[in-house]
């Protein structure tokens, strides 16, 4: 266990105190991920499946989990004959992957980090710059990923009841402060499971 707190990323000391932020590394993110496979082998394929990561982050652990489902769903994709099925990749991907951080510095950097995997992962396999199409063509993904990845509590957001959704905040001194300035916002990804 000790090996995996001195490779653990922060970015300050206050940070850590203030936000409990701290970052992990894409390789333990993947050794991670592979635990999960061990135990579903094709969890990244399957169509029912969201991703969420309740304290995204910059988005290390989903970005490596975007990087495994995409090249399963677009092999998917390819083998049945589907048109474009890089498009259809990035769409179902963008569509089933979550996540929310209570810091909007992190958030912005995570859909940062998303639009620029999914922007060059196409131009990877379509050897086509990815502005050739415009952003009437990107709009849609981009969308989903400014929607999907929320700057939000978890420990509130999850309540869909503003009572319980406060109690809850209240436990911890950062959401608290994030309830009482922005209010009770239930998570997307509670949104539409429930929905």
């Amino acid at each position: 266990m000790n090996k995996i707190f001195k490779i653990v990323h922060t970015k300050s000391k206050d940070r850590v105190k203030t936000l409990g932020e701290v970052f992990t590394p894409p390789r333990v993110a993947n050794e991670m991920l592979d635990l999960l496979k061990r135990d579903k082998p094709e969890i990244f394929s399957e169509n029912e499946n969201l991703f969420f990561e309740p304290c995204c982050g910059t988005g290390n652990i989903l970005l490596e989990i975007v990087k495994r489902r995409i090249e399963k769903v677009y092999s998917i994709y390819k083998s049945e004959g589907r048109d474009n099925p890089e498009k259809w990749a990035i769409a179902f991907t963008a569509s089933t992957t979550y996540g929310c951080d209570i810091d909007l510095e992190n958030v912005n950097e995570c859909r940062t980090r998303l639009r620029d995997f999914y922007t060059s992962w196409f131009t990877d396999k379509t050897n086509i710059p990815f502005f050739v199409y415009g952003s009437k063509h990107w709009r849609p993904v981009f969308d989903l990923i400014e929607e999907n990845i929320e700057h939000a509590d978890v420990l509130s957001g999850l309540e869909t009841d503003y009572d319980k959704a406060y109690e809850s905040a209240k436990r911890v001194k950062t959401s608290h402060e994030y309830f009482k300035k922005y209010g009770h916002k239930v998570l997307k990804v509670i949104r539409d499971v429930t929905n």
